[in-house]
């Protein structure tokens, strides 16, 4: 007899998504741009806060690793702290 397992809702395969994208960002940020595709578009703001755009998976782990994301730790760990308490 198997086993029925329920489906996994939007929202929990999302914040796992989110959840495993950002700690690979952190810990691993040369494995990051395997969350991406050839075709896929990184877009961040420059030093003086124009957006500026990558593409290939080459050119996002580039602009990846040109960043610096320990220094903007705190920014994510905010910014998943508002994720949980609008949650209730």
């Amino acid at each position: 007899m198997a086993l029925e397992t329920a489906t996994p809702s939007a929202q929990v395969v999302g914040n796992a998504f989110v959840e495993q994208y950002y700690h690979i960002l952190y810990n691993s940020p040369e494995l990051a741009h395997r969350f991406y595709h050839d075709s896929s578009v990184l877009s961040r703001p420059d030093s003086n806060g124009m957006m500026t755009s990558v593409t290939t998976m080459q050119g996002i782990n580039e602009k990846i690793l040109s960043l610096d994301y320990k220094i903007i730790r705190l920014r994510l760990i905010l910014l998943m702290l508002r994720s949980l308490t609008r949650k209730g």
